[in-house]
């Protein structure tokens, strides 16, 4: 059997009865961990940690929320990451590409401290000191 979640904006979430338990909260509100992002679809999407699992929520229809183990950070353009797990993708649109986004990108990094695996094209841009600091040093976007 399936559970339906309904998280605070009202996307349907099914889940197994097995993953329930696991659930990081029956409503799946958000927190100031949760990491929050549109995709250039104008999906939204939710992503969290719970007990070494990654839990993706998306707006699109019958996605709901997904556990997973790796999150892939890949970057598309002057300061535009899309993001993947599974089967899963988006290319992230809000906040938009830039410092923001990059922000965004390094809290998506730093999941590797509760245990999540992330990998892909951005990792050396985003750990790379001189580009996360300087924001000043981008060039301009056309």
């Amino acid at each position: 059997d399936d559970v339906i979640f309904v998280d605070a904006d009202g996307y349907e979430s099914p889940v197994s009865t097995a993953e329930a338990g696991a659930f990081p909260s029956s409503s799946f509100a958000e927190s100031p961990e949760d990491i929050v992002f549109v995709d250039v679809d104008g999906d939204r999407s939710r992503v969290s940690t719970k007990d070494g699992l990654l839990w993706w929520c998306s707006s699109s229809p019958g996605l709901g929320c997904r556990s997973m183990h790796t999150l892939t950070l890949d970057l598309k353009g002057h300061c535009q990451y899309m993001v993947s797990g599974g089967s899963w993708v988006a290319l992230i649109a809000e906040p938009p590409a830039g410092p923001e986004q990059r922000l965004l990108a390094l809290r998506l990094l730093a999941m590797r401290d509760r245990g999540i695996i992330v990998d892909g094209s951005a990792l050396n841009y985003l750990t790379t000191p001189s580009v996360n600091t300087d924001f000043t040093a981008l060039p301009s976007i056309p």
